[in-house]
């Protein structure tokens, strides 16, 4: 892989408040944007929209648990340091694609977007929405396969959908 940012935040639990698609998809499109700025003035307390990195999953993060009534999303952020045509650049040398339990799942990329938080770093998202109750209760997979400039690399994690009034969904 390049020397690019890839980042992806924590999932930990949440209050009993509901992620919904509009929540879900604005983590998605702020989270290298106004995500940090979300998350960094939001007390621990509050709902999971105010837990930007609750919303999304990523495989870099093992045992997050997430609720079946809420809208999620799985996402890899990539990130650039230096110019807007640097990120094009690379960007063309990329593609992300993601499996849930071993089956390939639909995923698009947002915009490039200069982080404000990072400096001049410009970013995008790849990933797509989990819609309440899509997946059963229990343990799944969740893997990132990336495919940079003619190398492969992947990774694969657990993650678990808790049924109502057990574990996030509490």
């Amino acid at each position: 892989m390049s020397a690019a940012l890839v980042l992806a935040g924590p999932g930990t639990a949440a209050g009993a408040e509901r992620i919904t698609r509009g929540d879900a998809q604005a983590a998605f499109q702020a989270f290298w944007t106004a995500g940090f700025t979300i998350e960094a003035r939001t007390p621990t307390t509050a709902p999971g929209f105010g837990l930007v990195h609750y919303t999304l999953l990523n495989s870099f993060h093992e045992d997050t648990r997430i609720c079946t009534l809420n809208w999620h999303g799985y996402h890899i952020g990539w990130g650039v340091e230096g110019t807007l045509q640097d990120a094009v650049a690379d960007r063309a040398l990329l593609d992300i694609t993601f499996e849930i339990d071993g089956q390939l799942v639909e995923s698009g990329v947002t915009a490039i977007k200069r982080s404000i938080a990072l400096g001049s770093v410009y970013a995008w998202n790849y990933g797509s929405l989990i819609e309440p109750g899509s997946l059963s209760i229990g343990a799944h997979t969740l893997t990132t396969n990336f495919y940079y400039d003619g190398t492969f690399d992947s990774l694969t994690v657990t993650f678990y959908v808790d049924s109502v009034g057990t574990g996030a969904c509490l």
